[in-house]
């Protein structure tokens, strides 16, 4: 029992409870033996061993990884390598792919976001006439493949108040998706669209990541009372850029090609612990599968259906959507860690143990897996079991920090969750967490804030909470 939650129900919106009551099946009597080999095991009974990976110029990386800070494990392993050897690459690119899943969760987040806040003020009040929103509605069409659309909030953008905002639109319409705008002195928002042209084709994200906090547009409004009403409307693409940008980085530290199958084969003197640790794939044998399931669907890393069957947890989620059953995981799966870890708190050394318990390992490894299994449900239009799996992840001590155990793509599942199930003020507060160490969600955070006003206003424009 790894979670008080687990034993009350999972909290959600509302106040209420979901998954009262226990499992409705018993699971199975549970051994170790799933975890015999993998990472978790080598490092307890070879401890020096992973002292010898850890150690040295590489170590400040492996700190980072560790306490996922997943920038600051990518730079720290950049620096070792110039001093270092293969293990410090495989570090960087693992670091590297951790943000380009994070920032994909992000985007899908935005994504809904975006279309759920025009839909609602087109419903609860009439969308400013000459406004930008219309051209901040294109960008957000056009970041999710709807050319159609985008091209058709283009078009309503082509007479906005601000010139800028025209110029932008009218050629964003004659411009393929993905293609740069050509011609000399640009405006500044025609810059942004050739600078995320770039970094999707070649990773350099230097110039976005600094703006990316920044809004992208602002306008001021003169009321009929003589007021004046200023908006701010951020950059709907950022977020799948660093997600693309970042897989990019990640394919040129290991040399091209797709990331993940370089894990399998692995830079010439790279320790094979060195792509596993920390991480949601428990034995090397696992990446094959691992690699085939990402490339159907990108995003999606270490909830393969073997290693699923042989943790003794379902492979395929059940047709409707019961946060029960995603709590009888989660007993499953504690139960198979609990197990291995009284075999092995028996026969490890004291140096073993040492590092089991000061990197709380087994809690590590936990939360990696029960994230993998939230954003496999949220894949799967299940949001009620995504929203359980990553709560029931979370450190219940320290829920809103960054640690090595509360991965940050848990509070994004919860955004994404909290927003299908029509929670946006939950997914405006599980957003907060995030935002020192990922300035580039402050747009998501902008407009999960305007969401949650939009849907307080009644159909005259009052709030409902006045």
């Amino acid at each position: 029992m790894r979670n008080p939650l687990l034993a009350v129900g999972v909290l959600v919106a509302g106040g209420g409870l979901v998954g009262c009551s226990a499992p409705t099946v018993a699971p199975p009597a549970a051994s170790g033996a799933p975890l015999a080999g993998s990472w978790l095991a080598q490092v307890v009974e070879h401890p020096e061993t992973f002292a010898a990976l850890t150690g040295g110029p590489d170590r400040p990386g492996w700190i980072a990884l560790h306490g996922n800070d997943l920038a600051g494990a990518a730079d720290a392993f950049a620096v070792a390598g110039l001093n270092a050897g293969p293990n410090a690459r495989v570090g960087r690119a693992r670091a590297l792919l951790d943000l380009s899943q994070l920032y994909l969760d992000l985007a899908r987040s935005g994504d809904q976001a975006w279309l759920t806040t025009f839909a609602t003020w087109s419903e609860r009040s009439t969308i400013p006439a000459g406004s930008a929103l219309t051209y901040v509605a294109g960008l957000a069409a056009r970041d999710q493949g709807d050319a159609e659309v985008s091209s058709a909030w283009f078009k309503l953008s082509e007479t906005a108040r601000d010139p800028a905002v025209a110029q932008a639109s009218a050629a964003l319409v004659q411009t393929s998706p993905g293609a740069p705008v050509t011609g000399d002195e640009l405006p500044a928002l025609l810059v942004r669209h050739n600078a995320h042209v770039a970094a999707r084709d070649s990773g350099v994200i230097d110039g976005l990541l600094a703006e990316a906090a920044l809004p992208l547009v602002q306008e001021d409004e003169l009321r009929s009372d003589g007021t004046t009403l200023h908006r701010e409307f951020y950059d709907p693409e950022i977020l799948r850029t660093l997600s693309v940008a970042y897989w990019k980085q990640a394919q040129e530290v290991m040399g091209g090609g797709h990331p993940l199958q370089a894990l399998i084969t692995l830079p010439d003197g790279a320790d094979p612990m060195a792509a596993l640790l920390f991480g949601p794939v428990l034995h090397a044998e696992e990446w094959s599968s691992e690699v085939s399931r990402h490339t159907e669907t990108p995003g999606m890393l270490g909830a393969s259906s073997a290693a699923l069957a042989a943790l003794g947890l379902d492979t395929e989620l059940p047709p409707t959507d019961e946060p029960d059953w995603a709590r009888d995981q989660v007993h499953r799966l504690d139960a198979v860690l609990d197990a291995w870890e009284t075999q092995v708190r028996a026969s490890a050394s004291p140096d073993g143990l040492a590092l089991l318990d000061d990197l709380r390992l087994v809690d590590v490894l936990r939360s990696r897996l029960l994230l993998a299994l939230a954003r496999n449900a949220i894949g799967s239009h299940h949001p009620w079991q995504a929203k359980t799996f990553a709560q029931l992840a979370l450190d219940a001590e320290n829920s809103r920090a960054i640690t090595p155990v509360n991965h940050p793509a848990l509070q994004a599942i919860l955004i994404e969750a909290q927003l299908q199930t029509g929670h946006t003020r939950e997914a405006l507060d599980c957003i907060q967490p995030m935002l020192a160490a990922y300035p580039a969600a402050t747009g998501l955070d902008e407009v999960l804030g305007d969401l949650a006003i939009l849907q307080g206003l009644d159909r005259y424009g009052d709030s409902k909470e006045n």
